[in-house]
């Protein structure tokens, strides 16, 4: 029983699979967003079909890249953190690599069966992943952007025609300003300095204006289009800001404010998808969001109240055997 528990919460903790409603909400927001905003001509089957493939694509990107990430970090982990489920032998390096090609498989079997350009797309973020997890992490001018360009293609992998692109603006500048402003207050080295800020500024401000170009040519700039595109956006990332005040006051220190935060940044992303469907006043899609956030919060608790109780069993295994 113990053994089995401990497997569970290690795998659990291993691919942060608490937070993989964020990445289905992301892409899921690019699915309804196409039919509902955009009015792309799909039966109701068809949509059904398109949300099963890109959760498949959204959930196998996700596990991929945070098990490589660990399976990358396995050295350094081995001195700053110990209790990971790869440093403390929980799993092994074996299992893990395993458990990342079989969800990069799953990615990628589910952007073939949207399309041949939803592949590329996938295979374009699944480069982006293995980038910054093997270099990009080092160089923060260069790899702060990538995690902002990450979310953005993981999301236009449901449907890379899209033409309206500020919903994938925004969670992509959210990923990018949250990233830097969690590298600052965790003290990652290399630290980011002034020139690095620029950088990413700069790198930020090209890619907006790409965006911005590609809507401009698809007619997709149109506030009146969306019924008052920005007014839920803008209070979700006002009510954001006020969150993280709060956070870097009450952390004990900044390190642990970074890590606070950077939690709540992913968790936030639900709720600027959710935001924009309330705004436009599309209810069921609303609807649909908003249970993933719900299902969000249950699944970070119960991977809290798992871990708890396999390390009590573990605790009282080790006093009945000194007993």
């Amino acid at each position: 029983m113990r053994k089995g528990l401990t497997t569970i919460v290690s795998v659990l903790q291993l691919t942060r699979l608490a937070l993989v409603w964020t990445a289905i909400s992301d892409i899921w927001l690019v699915v309804l967003w196409s039919r509902r905003i955009e009015h792309r001509a799909d039966s109701p089957w068809q949509t059904w079909e398109a949300l099963g493939l890109s959760a498949g694509v959204a959930i196998g990107i996700y596990i991929f890249g945070m098990v490589l990430n660990d399976v990358l970090d396995v050295r350094r982990d081995r001195l700053f953190a110990p209790d990971r489920p790869i440093p403390s032998r929980r799993i092994s390096v074996t299992h893990a690599v395993v458990i990342a090609l079989m969800a990069l498989l799953l990615a990628i079997l589910c952007s073939v069966a949207l399309g041949t350009v939803n592949t590329l797309l996938c295979l374009a973020c699944a480069t982006l992943l293995v980038f910054y997890n093997a270099a990009g992490k080092y160089l923060p001018a260069l790899g702060l952007m990538t995690l902002g360009l990450i979310r953005a293609t993981h999301m236009l992998i449901a449907e890379p025609h899209m033409a309206t692109l500020w919903p994938v603006w925004a969670v992509m500048t959210h990923v990018t300003f949250v990233s830097m402003l969690c590298h600052r207050l965790e003290r990652k080295r290399p630290p980011l300095a002034g020139q690095e800020v620029w950088a990413v500024l700069g790198q930020w401000a090209f890619i907006t204006l790409v965006m911005i170009a590609w809507m401009a040519q698809r007619d997709g700039l149109s506030v009146e289009s969306a019924s008052g595109l920005w007014h839920g956006p803008a209070a979700a990332g006002l009510i954001f800001a006020l969150i993280a005040v709060r956070i870097g006051r009450h952390a004990p220190t900044p390190i642990h404010a970074g890590k606070r935060l950077m939690r709540w940044g992913l968790g936030w992303l639900i709720v600027y998808d959710l935001s924009w469907f309330v705004n436009a006043e599309l209810w069921p899609a609303a609807l649909l969001l908003g249970g993933l956030a719900v299902l969000t919060i249950i699944s970070v608790y119960a991977t809290r109240s798992l871990a708890v109780m396999a390390h009590q069993e573990s605790v009282y295994e080790s006093d009945r055997n000194v007993g």
